[in-house]
């Protein structure tokens, strides 16, 4: 286990331990939770975003954005401000499914590989010896080199952290612990979101600070809303919906997501919560870059209800 001070090159040790009376949302007026859910989800949540920013609802200036695996790549392009780019970069890259696969595949190609994705496919629980288990098998998989990763990203994100405000979420292979990546981590913005991304059996697990981090979706709910508990307000985007899942899967057991946004409510803070209409429902089919255009068109069509209906500028202002 590492005591405080223990990341690399003297940087703080990245664990924070999951926990709503932290309160590690204290002090935080507007927050932000953006969940994993694969290349399908990125594709929603620019889709959503964008035109929450056509109404005038301008996510990216909550005073914490909250990134895990697939959110962790929108939350940093809302702290560098190049949502719009992503969003069209990304339509473009859609109409290059073969290029799509490249930087992002879906498959497991070696038997190791698919062992891992299989493991973390069907865990219904999120106990640490759940967790272990998944990181044994995704530092055994045989993988493209880590550094794989990070290099795409960095064609997409850049390396420049960008603010303060962003925190990406990941976990530990070795001890199971969840970790936030800030800017002080001292890590480039594009491995923290290659390590917050690294779905097990698909990606190589990332050095980031003296640790082996794989995807941060690997804890249950994948929205991490502890991180703002005591916040004022929280904008929570979740892949999944409680009512939808009749047993578990990919560490998220049913009635998680329930527990957790009454605990963070329970902290004090009010909370908008918005899922897609509809969503696939294993990894390859999320991975699929061909579903890109009806997904932001269906995030769309959700943020001009959510403005229209559900009095989201009201909420944000």
């Amino acid at each position: 286990m590492r005591r405080e001070g223990d990341g690399a090159g003297g940087a703080p040790d990245t664990a924070r331990p999951r926990s709503f009376d932290a309160r590690y949302g204290t002090g935080v007026r507007r927050g932000v939770s953006l969940g994993g859910g694969g290349t399908f989800f990125v594709a929603w949540q620019l889709g959503y975003l964008r035109r929450l920013a056509h109404h005038g609802v301008h996510i990216g200036t909550a005073d914490r954005l909250v990134g895990t695996s697939a959110g962790s790549i929108v939350a940093t392009t809302l702290a560098n401000g190049r949502l719009h780019e992503l969003f069209y970069e990304s339509k473009v890259l859609s109409l290059a499914p073969g290029l799509m696969r490249v930087l992002f595949p879906a498959d497991a190609a070696e038997p190791s590989q698919q062992a891992a994705l299989d493991l973390y496919l069907g865990s219904t629980d999120a106990d640490p010896d759940t967790i272990l288990s998944i990181g044994r098998a995704a530092r055994a998989a045989d993988t493209p080199s880590p550094a794989t990763m990070a290099r795409d990203l960095v064609l997409v994100l850049g390396e420049h952290w960008g603010s303060d405000a962003l925190w990406m979420t990941t976990v530990d292979t070795d001890t199971g612990e969840r970790c936030v990546l800030t800017r002080d981590t001292g890590v480039s913005v594009a491995l923290g979101a290659a390590a917050s991304s690294a779905v097990p059996g698909i990606f190589a697990p990332q050095p980031v600070a003296g640790r082996n981090c794989m995807d941060g979706g690997v804890c249950g709910t994948a929205v991490h809303l502890d991180l703002l508990a005591g916040a004022d307000k929280a904008l929570v985007l979740s892949l999944y919906r409680d009512e939808e899942l009749t047993e578990g899967m990919l560490t998220l057991a049913p009635g998680d997501l329930t527990r957790e946004l009454g605990a963070l409510a329970a902290s004090g803070t009010e909370v908008f919560v918005q899922s897609p209409e509809h969503h696939p429902m294993n990894v390859p089919e999320l991975m699929d870059p061909t579903a890109v255009p009806d997904a932001m068109a269906m995030g769309a069509r959700q943020a001009d209800a959510d403005v229209a209906d559900r009095g989201l500028p009201g909420f944000w202002a």
